[in-house]
C-alpha cells in the first residue's frame, strides 16, 4: 500500500507543477498577444494617418485654412449681435 500512495503522490505532484507550468506559460503568451496586437493596431492607426495626409495634405493646406479662417470663426461684434439677437427674441 505504501507504494500506491508513493505513486498517487508523485502523480499529484506532477500534475500541480504541470499546471502551474501552464498556467505561467500561458499568462506570458497572453501577454505577448495582446503587446503585438496593440503594435499592429498602433501601425495600422499609422499607416491609415500617414494615406489619408497624402490624400488630403496637399501643400497649400496651411494656406488655405489661415486662407479660410477669418470667414469660417466669428469675430466678437458677430457673437454680441447674435447674442443680443437671443435676448430680444426671448423677451417677447
Amino acid at each position: 500500500m505504501a507504494v500506491g500512495d508513493l505513486a498517487f503522490k508523485a502523480l499529484t505532484a506532477g500534475l500541480g507543477v504541470a499546471t502551474l507550468y501552464l498556467a505561467a506559460t500561458f499568462s506570458v503568451n497572453v501577454y505577448r498577444g495582446l503587446s503585438w496586437h496593440s503594435e499592429q493596431s498602433s501601425q495600422a492607426v499609422n499607416q491609415a494617418s500617414k494615406q489619408l495626409n497624402f490624400a488630403f495634405g496637399w501643400p497649400g493646406w496651411a494656406a488655405y485654412t489661415q486662407l479660410i479662417t477669418p470667414y469660417i470663426t466669428p469675430t466678437a461684434e458677430q457673437v454680441s449681435t447674435f447674442q443680443d439677437l437671443q435676448t430680444a427674441s426671448s423677451v417677447r
